[in-house]
């Protein structure tokens, strides 16, 4: 019963923070515009999630994929140290497997990381300034962990699509 009360609540929480997080990314649409390309930056899934089929590599090349299939170039190191802003999309992916329950929650968030400066102060300048994101959080039984993937997916869609949004008419 005690897990059954967890996953519902896990759920709701799960419902609410979706939409949250779709709705914020909508405001900053603007900040993609005049965007060219992106340096990728995938941080390291946990190893438990890995042994399941959810890794790192698969996510950052089905993202490098998709962005390439929209006209979005992915950049080097070299190539964004010389790129105004110096935009990175960063992909996180943390899945943690429940302590009472054989499943894992796993959260995604797909962030444009870029340098910007404070209107207050245009000499304060900000490295890596988040402009742009969205995030969804599931739980899977851990054979089904792989799908997770998916998720990312989605994020990176939705990025995709904010970036033809702001960038319509180019």
């Amino acid at each position: 019963m005690r897990s059954l009360t967890s996953a519902a609540a896990l759920g709701i929480l799960l419902l609410v923070g979706g939409g949250i997080a779709e709705c914020a990314s909508q405001q900053h649409q603007e900040s993609l515009r005049g965007l060219a390309g992106v340096a990728l930056r995938v941080e390291r899934i946990n190893q438990d999630a890995q042994l399941y089929g959810l890794d790192e590599r698969s996510v950052y090349a089905d993202a490098e994929q998709r962005l390439a299939k929209a006209g979005i170039k992915t950049l080097t190191a070299a190539q964004v140290g010389q790129t105004p802003g110096a935009p990175v999309l960063y992909v996180r992916v943390n899945a943690k497997q429940s302590w009472d329950a054989n499943v894992f929650a796993v959260n995604v968030t797909v962030s444009l990381l870029q340098d910007a400066v404070t209107a207050r102060d245009p000499n304060l300048k900000l490295r890596e300034a988040k402009t742009w994101d969205a995030g969804y959080m599931r739980t899977f039984t851990p054979e089904a962990l792989s799908q997770g993937k998916k998720i990312v997916s989605d994020l990176v869609d939705e990025f995709i699509q904010d970036w033809k949004t702001a960038n319509a008419g180019k």
